[in-house]
Parts: structure tokens; C-alpha cells; sequence
């Protein structure tokens, strides 16, 4: 199933006195990218929610945050290092000493209180070793339903992309139609204004070879018939895909790179006002289609 690669997913469950939660976002990227935030001690838990996340997700950056509450997680208030601020106070003296400083120009309590590492979250010894328990396990649980749900909000947006695209091909084989209507019409442009101006040059005898002969020519030079067949295959190609499952982001991004390729070469073709108008018409609506397709998955 289609989906975007924009979405939230925010869960949160209970084990024993512990409170789980677990938010969950997710925005476009070209690839799989996964920006964890769990409490310190977690880093064997966080290697094995970043692979079940990409058992998920193809595509797509997702940050992840985890908070804990209660008797197993950071519900315990806050806590100083000790030895820590006992070394930065020696080096602190140590340093002024050096450096002849004023006594008054010591750290202020502001300046301690920002120093990384200093005040902390209290966690409980058994952060550590979460991983190897029941509450590790339940941890992975509810990452797992979490992941569910954001996959849920992603496939809803992909069905809603999915139809602005085949509204967007839609218009785009309209116009395709519009510029094989013109064609007719504008050999019989050529045809009158080429009369027309042997007429103004009082040519009395008109060579009817010739004359079929320059439109042919000009109608070579301008001929997109070529284009457009590729326009259409790639049209039906892009709709061909979104019916397929799995990640179809990356083919339809080219289509789109192709499509606006031969827009371009209708457009440098043309030396007839109309045919350029569609011609724009036609870059900016695969434009569109481009901004919506690098949403999806």
C-alpha cells in the first residue's frame, strides 16, 4: 500500500508502576534515517528499536522518543554528579591560580547548573539492563504498536496523495490531448500564412511542389508527435504504479524527471503560441506532480 512519508504516531502503555511512551515523527528523506532519543543506559534497547523500525519503514527520517515514568524510569527527579563538580571546581582554582584571576571572577551558579552532565535525571540501576528484562521487552512492545500506528497515518496520507497524482495525470492527459487537437490546425496555419505571403510578394505563379514542400518542412521542424507518444507512456506508466505495492516513490520521482523532459522539448519545438501556452501548462502541472510524489514512500 501507497504511503507518505510525512506522519505522527504517539502511544503510551503501562508496565507494572512504569509509564511507556513513546512519539514517534516522521518527514520526507531520500532514504531511511532515525534520530533516537532514549534515556542514558539504553543503548543496547536503541540498536534493536532501529531495527525493527526499518523492518517498517523504507524511507523517511523518524525521530523517536522514549519517556519513562515511575519506578523504573525517570520519574525520580534530578541529581548531581558529585565528582564531577568537585573536578570542575579544582580546575576552576587551578586555573586562576595560572592566570593571577580575581577571586570574584569564579563560575557562577548559572554557569554550573548549564554545564553538560552536571544535573541529570535520576534513573534507577536497572536502565542498564533493560534490554534483558521483562520491562525491555515491554519497552520494544509498545515501540512496535507505536510504529503500527505511524505506518497507519503514513498509508493515509498515501491514499490522499495518491489521488491529487491521478487528478494531476488526469490533467496532464488532457493537455496532452489539447496539443494533438492543435497539430491539424496548425498545418493549415502554416499552409494560409505561407499563401499569404507570396500573395503579398505578387508571386502570379505558384509552384504547388514548393509550397508542400516548405510546409513539410516547417511542420517537420515543429512535428511533436514523438513527445507526445512519450508523454502518454509515461502517463500510463505513473498510473500503472501507483497500484503497486511497496515503496514506488523513487520510480515515480523519474517519470516525473521524463515527463518534464519532453515538456521541454514540446516547448522548444513550438513556434506557435498555443502550443507554447500548453506547453507551459504542461511543465508546471508536472511540477506539481513532482512536489507530490516526492511525498510518498
Amino acid at each position: 500500500m501507497l504511503q507518505s512519508m510525512t506522519g505522527f504516531a504517539r502511544l503510551g502503555t503501562q508496565w507494572r508502576e512504569t509509564s511507556i511512551v513513546w512519539t514517534l515523527r516522521s518527514v520526507n528523506h531520500r532514504y531511511f534515517e532515525c534520530q533516537m532519543r532514549l534515556p542514558d543506559g539504553m543503548g543496547d534497547l536503541e540498536i534493536q528499536a532501529r531495527n525493527l523500525l526499518k523492518k517498517r519503514f523504507e524511507r523517511g527520517h523518524v525521530e523517536c522518543v522514549l519517556n519513562l515514568t515511575g519506578a523504573e524510569g525517570e520519574g525520580g527527579g534530578l541529581e548531581l554528579d558529585s565528582t564531577l563538580l568537585r573536578s570542575l571546581l579544582t580546575m576552576e582554582r587551578r586555573l586562576g591560580r595560572a592566570a593571577g584571576r580575581h577571586p570574584r571572577d569564579r563560575l557562577s551558579l548559572a554557569q554550573l547548573m548549564t554545564w553538560p552532565g552536571l544535573i541529570r535525571a535520576r534513573q534507577t540501576g536497572r536502565l542498564t539492563s533493560l534490554t534483558d528484562g521483562p520491562l525491555g521487552q515491554a519497552i520494544l512492545v509498545a515501540l512496535d504498536e507505536t510504529a503500527r500506528s505511524l505506518q497507519s497515518s503514513r498509508e493515509r496520507e498515501g491514499r490522499e496523495l495518491a489521488g491529487v497524482v491521478r487528478e494531476l495525470l488526469a490533467t496532464l492527459t488532457g493537455l496532452v490531448g489539447q496539443v494533438a487537437q492543435r497539430l491539424p490546425q496548425l498545418r493549415q496555419d502554416l499552409e494560409r500564412r505561407l499563401r499569404d505571403r507570396l500573395a503579398e510578394l505578387a508571386v502570379l505563379v505558384v509552384d504547388e511542389s514548393r509550397i508542400s514542400q516548405e510546409i513539410a518542412f516547417n511542420i517537420n521542424r515543429m512535428d511533436v508527435a514523438e513527445e507526445l507518444d512519450r508523454l502518454q507512456v509515461h502517463i500510463r506508466e505513473m498510473a500503472g504504479v501507483l497500484d503497486q505495492a511497496g515503496p514506488v516513490g523513487r520510480r515515480l520521482d523519474f517519470l516525473c524527471q521524463e515527463l518534464n523532459r519532453e515538456a521541454n522539448t514540446l516547448c522548444s519545438k513550438s513556434q506557435d503560441v498555443t502550443l507554447s501556452r500548453l506547453g507551459v501548462e504542461l511543465k508546471v502541472t508536472v511540477e506539481k506532480l513532482r512536489e507530490q510524489v516526492q511525498n510518498l514512500q
